[in-house]
């Protein structure tokens, strides 16, 4: 793998891995706060159907562009880059 390619790869997973830090510290500390401000269970259950609400919109989004995109005939997006190790033949049967 060339030296840029795995700098664009690396620069990948760090961004996404402190996205997800980011998003597994901030969902307890909001639930935490709105229980020192005196939320009841009801609006603690709020938060967490809003979470939740979130969460599947994204799911939805993500499946609609992954759909939308023209593929090559190797199944990968003429716009990613085809020099990655990517196995496809294992996420043939994986939804989105």
């Amino acid at each position: 793998m060339s030296d840029k390619s795995q700098r664009w790869l690396w620069s990948l997973l760090v961004n996404v891995a402190l996205a997800q830090a980011s998003i597994y510290v901030m969902r307890p500390m909001i639930t935490y706060r709105a229980l020192e401000n005196g939320a009841s269970t009801y609006e603690i259950g709020l938060i967490a159907a809003i979470a939740i609400t979130l969460l599947v919109k994204e799911r939805l989004i993500a499946r609609t562009i992954n759909e939308s995109e023209p593929t090559t005939s190797k199944g990968a997006s003429p716009n990613l880059p085809t020099h990655l190790p990517i196995d496809t033949a294992t996420t043939k049967g994986v939804s989105a």
